[in-house]
């Protein structure tokens, strides 16, 4: 059965479609993004974790994850949808033009609602005016860097996406030890560093295109909003843990949390990585009714586990050397944290597939879903167990999600008759 997407493109010129190796390509250059990321991340973690401590590792950790999920909400989709949709291969540059023309209204709303928060703050004497308008910055340069990749995977042109996020991770790791050595321990200025560096890869990326003729991008909105929801729901989901936290059991406990969570997170990067490259390729064997998906999610399996148990022996006895001894109480979270990041992968490969065979509603239930049931876990298990109540609500959260979006991508196979 044809994609539900099918007859919904982008009236783009034609152009041969790319080379079996082009997803490989990608695939390739993000998952080295991917490391260069993983390595800055636990650079600038244990950097900014000897400098503030648990309480102000915490106060960090609580605004990047509201800029993250803000970068989400004004995307409304678009970095996701765009690759999915549009037929012909776009340039570089044209692809980096018809994403910032998608996301400018969400920008636009964004910033604007920060600023008025901040000002309203600002009249009432509040320290939080200044951290809340630097969550503008945070979501503009968390939505950026999406962009920037969600171009790479549309048109094939990955090697600026690799340099431009490499630069991003070598600028603020670079930050993070001029920071430790002039002890430097003021939340407010490790967020302003945060924020400026996240805005590094889309600079470096490249130019958009704006001689080049104009996409209709209609479809790619209409999808991404029907998108947008399911992309939320799954960054709550993902992040409604260290919003939880410093309220049901303080900065200290966010700061213990998150620093383990940064560094086991990194179980599911490479599979994003390889779900990111090949929803273009997938979505073209759907349409020809070969999708076969079975070989990509046994693979996602395998490796987010064997991945999860090597990260675990090594985390666990890295902590204090690394951290301190200020973290010693971290070292039972690294297990549920791994588990819980490895059901995270699987069900982002099961969403992808999805996605690529035109499910985008079931995708959507999917992570609403899980959502809710996190949410409930966190708030059942944090006032009580702290910490480690929120690693327990992780993996229940994410292993429904990875439960049902497989089951999601499997069903898809046989409404549509494609090989499995």
């Amino acid at each position: 059965m044809q994609s539900r997407l099918e007859g919904h493109t982008q009236r783009t010129p034609a152009a041969p479609p790319p080379g079996r190796s082009a997803p490989r390509r990608v695939a390739a250059s993000f998952f080295a993004a991917q490391l260069a990321t993983g390595a800055g991340a636990l650079v600038v973690n244990v950097l900014s974790a000897r400098t503030l401590g648990p309480e102000g590792r915490g106060q960090i950790a609580l605004y990047l994850q509201v800029g993250v999920i803000a970068g989400v909400a004004l995307l409304a989709g678009v970095d996701r949808s765009y690759p999915a949709i549009v037929v012909s291969n776009p340039t570089l540059g044209t692809a980096l033009r018809d994403l910032r023309r998608l996301m400018r209204p969400g920008l636009i709303a964004c910033v604007g609602g920060c600023s008025l928060v901040a000002l309203w703050l600002a009249s009432q004497g509040s320290a939080e005016a200044l951290p809340t308008a630097l969550t503008a910055l945070l979501a503009a340069g968390s939505a950026l860097g999406s962009v920037v990749r969600s171009a790479a995977a549309a048109s094939g042109v990955s090697r600026s996406f690799l340099i431009a996020t490499v630069s991003g991770q070598g600028a603020l790791a670079f930050l993070s030890v001029i920071f430790l050595a002039a002890g430097i321990g003021a939340p407010t200025v490790w967020l302003i560093a945060y924020g400026l560096c996240l805005l590094v890869p889309f600079l470096v990326a490249g130019r958009p295109d704006r001689d080049a003729a104009p996409n209709s991008l209609g479809e790619t909105r209409r999808v991404g909003l029907r998108l947008s929801l399911s992309m939320v729901a799954g960054m709550v989901m993902l992040r409604s843990d260290r919003l939880l936290l410093p309220a049901l059991a303080g900065y200290g406990q966010l700061g213990i949390y998150g620093t383990i969570a940064t560094i086991t997170e990194m179980i599911s990067l490479p599979v994003q990585a390889y779900v990111d490259s090949h929803v273009p390729a997938w979505r073209r064997a759907h349409d020809a009714g070969k999708l076969n998906r079975w070989r990509p999610l046994a693979a996602v399996v395998a490796f987010s586990l064997s991945t999860a148990a090597a990260v675990t022996l090594v985390v666990r006895a890295l902590v204090v050397p690394a951290l301190g001894e200020q973290y010693r109480s971290a070292i039972p979270l690294v297990l549920p944290l791994a588990i819980a990041a490895a059901l995270y992968a699987v069900s982002r490969a099961g969403v992808g597939l999805a996605v690529a065979s035109g499910k985008t509603r079931a995708v959507v239930a999917v992570d609403m879903t899980a959502m809710t049931t996190s949410v409930a876990g966190y708030l059942i298990l944090i006032p009580d167990h702290g910490a480690a109540g929120a690693a327990i609500g992780s993996i229940v959260g994410y292993g429904i999600a990875a439960l049902i979006a497989t089951a999601v991508a499997l069903a898809a196979s046989r409404t549509d008759g494609g090989g499995s």
